[in-house]
């Protein structure tokens, strides 16, 4: 738990729930909360908060904005919504695939409880996990593969400014904060940034609402989808607020207190591109290899020097995955790689031994990864039910006992750059 002591009157160590929440606040004789720099779970509670008689700071209209469906300003601000659908019902979940197709987000609760959402590729897939989750509730949407990124907005409830977008640069998980992400995007065109910032104000001016606005934009195919709406900014300001040097935090609390963005920060509507969050790092340097080792480092992923990195990437990352192992081999790692990468690296003189990704025995990849055998893990899927699968159970290996995974090459190429310099090798031209 981190806190800044200096500004907090009392603590209270004691479990997150909605009854704990309306026992402060009624102890300390507490009419207004702050949320807007909460996560998931608290602003979860909003509702039952406001049915309780207290307000959320800044945003007496937010009961309304819960309420509403925001589908018009979606669309005038020239963003498609993806289509989805909350239902109670396995007969709404079948119509809806056979709409929209494969593969589908898929999720729901049982007994209560959230369970993990999973991506469907085919209809044996999606009534499998039904089955095996035993869900009430069910919400499904189209799954489309794309660039994610975040815009964190900030308003007055007239004027909007855009401190910053996040880049999704390396997806781990189901989960927002399940990825790396950087500050400044690294593969967003001039162009797609101006798209990106122009739908974000119009969607944050048309909600009329004080505070920060996180918005989670695809870019996928040169259209622009919306993913979620969020008023409130999660781990986002304080990431920002480290990375650029200016704190959006201070401006956000002004703002929610009434005073107008032009009163609380003089810019034009970009500064253009913590409060600690708990689980979170950050690395930061001028080059975005450095940062992205640091990050690694950061969280107890050690990225060794030295030993046996796996590799195994979809058909259309073969080639460009000779260039990369090459450059491990020319470090002095040794390679371990499924069959079809292995035979295109073997095709260029690059020699790998050869392993099945997921099988039982101890001399099996899952096995290697636990036993330490295994140091760096490459593995770039195909948006296949079984690739994705193998996926998960590798990440998941290799995360326990903290060895780096990377989902891009791209990732994967700049931790390269840094491991080359420790090294002080040289590239032929």
């Amino acid at each position: 738990v981190s806190a800044a002591y200096d500004v907090c009157d009392r603590i209270y160590f004691e479990p997150i729930t909605l009854e704990n929440i309306l026992e402060v606040a009624w102890k300390e004789n507490i009419k207004e909360v702050v949320t807007q720099f909460s996560g998931k779970q608290i602003n979860e509670y909003r509702s039952s908060l406001l049915e309780h008689g207290l307000t959320i700071l800044g945003q007496p209209n937010l009961k309304e904005i819960l309420r509403e469906d925001h589908a018009d300003e979606v669309y005038q601000a020239g963003v498609n919504p993806v289509p989805a659908l909350q239902c109670d019902n396995e007969e709404s979940i079948l119509a809806f695939v056979k709409r929209n197709g494969f593969p589908a987000l898929i999720g729901g609760t049982s007994n209560g409880k959230k369970q993990k959402s999973a991506v469907v590729f085919d209809l044996p897939a999606l009534q499998r996990y039904i089955a095996e989750n035993s869900l009430e509730h069910m919400n499904v949407s189209k799954f489309i593969e794309g660039k994610k990124y975040e815009v964190t907005a900030i308003s007055d409830g007239k004027n909007v400014t855009i401190p910053g977008i996040i880049e999704h640069f390396e997806q781990t998980g189901s989960h927002a904060s399940d990825s790396i992400a950087v500050y400044r995007p690294q593969n967003l065109s001039t162009n797609d940034q101006r798209r990106l910032r122009d739908s974000a104000i119009s969607i944050a001016t048309k909600l009329n609402l004080r505070g920060p606005v996180n918005l989670h934009f695809l870019l996928a195919n040169d259209q622009i989808y919306l993913l979620q709406i969020k008023s409130y900014s999660g781990h986002n300001v304080a990431f920002l607020t480290k990375a650029l040097k200016k704190d959006i935090t201070a401006i956000t609390m002004k703002v929610l207190l009434g005073s107008t963005l032009s009163e609380s920060y003089s810019s034009e509507n970009t500064f253009d591109s913590k409060m600690k969050t708990s689980g979170s790092v950050m690395g930061r340097a001028k080059h975005l290899p450095t940062a992205l080792f640091k990050g690694y480092e950061g969280s107890d992923l050690m990225i060794s020097t030295y030993g046996t990195v796996f590799i195994s990437v979809k058909d259309s990352e073969k080639h460009n995955a000779i260039k990369i192992a090459a450059r491990f081999h020319q470090l002095g790692f040794k390679l371990l790689a499924t069959e079809g990468t292995a035979n295109v690296l073997a095709e260029e003189g690059i020699t790998t031994g050869i392993i099945e990704k997921v099988q039982e025995g101890s001399n099996s990849l899952l096995e290697k990864i636990k036993q330490h055998r295994i140091n760096l893990v490459i593995n770039v899927t195909s948006l296949s039910d079984s690739a994705s699968h193998d996926a998960i159970m590798i990440k998941d290996a290799a995360l326990s006992t903290h060895i780096p995974v990377f989902s891009s090459l791209q990732s994967a190429q700049d931790v390269l750059i840094v491991l080359e310099t420790l090294a002080m090798t040289t590239q032929p031209l």
